[in-house]
């Protein structure tokens, strides 16, 4: 019954939302969602016959919400936007002052290690929504 449920919702929200353990200790969530596409509207058909209707072969927009608390960084907030012919955007949120120091150090040895292996990634450090 469970995972008719679920697959119910996902036919109503295509989101998936997944909570367990990245390795032993390290709690993970992830929420993996398509986001609503942009309707296109022909040109050259007049109001009438006029209706909005998505483009077939551009893929989606997906979105995915990774939240993993680190040992040696504690809680961090990973943001991944792909949509077809952009590079992926990663935005990378520690809670901790300390943290976000760290991580901001390592963004540009990041950068170049996924330049070396072809991969095309935005990669930025975060707004901290962690503070009040």
């Amino acid at each position: 019954q469970t995972i008719v449920r679920h697959q119910l919702e996902l036919i109503v929200a295509p989101n998936l939302r997944w909570e367990g353990q990245l390795w032993p200790g390290v709690p993970m969530t992830l929420l993996l969602s398509e986001l609503p596409r942009e309707p296109v509207f022909e040109e050259d058909v007049d109001s009438d016959e006029r209706a909005s209707r998505h483009v077939e072969e551009s893929d989606g927009e997906w979105r995915a919400e990774v939240q993993v608390r680190l040992p040696s960084l504690g809680v961090v907030d990973i943001t991944f936007r792909a949509r077809s012919a952009t590079a992926l955007q990663v935005e990378i949120d520690p809670a901790e002052a300390s943290a976000r120091e760290r991580v901001r150090g390592e963004l540009d040895p990041l950068r170049q290690r996924l330049a070396a292996l072809g991969m095309q990634a935005d990669i930025a450090l975060g707004a901290n929504h962690h503070e009040p």
